[in-house]
């Protein structure tokens, strides 16, 4: 089993009022069971691979109202 794991986030912090954070995961699986049926390791379900994107951006537009937008693709 030869499990990778990776995650990388980035955060702006407060820039006048708009916050925006980027995040990215990949994740590699070589499982211990193997389908000798499927010849696609990609069609696997003992082999896991995932990669997944994330946007948050959140800004205040006026003293009581904020505008937040979230994206994640996985």
């Amino acid at each position: 089993y030869n499990q990778k794991q990776a995650r990388l986030l980035l955060n702006t912090g407060d820039r006048g009022g708009v916050r925006m954070s980027f995040g990215y995961l990949f994740r590699k699986r070589d499982g211990t069971v193997d389908n000798l049926l499927q010849p696609r390791d990609s069609q696997d379900p003992g082999g896991i691979e995932t990669h997944g994107l994330r946007y948050a951006i959140e800004a205040d537009l006026a003293d009581n109202l904020t505008f937040t937008n979230v994206t994640d693709w996985t």
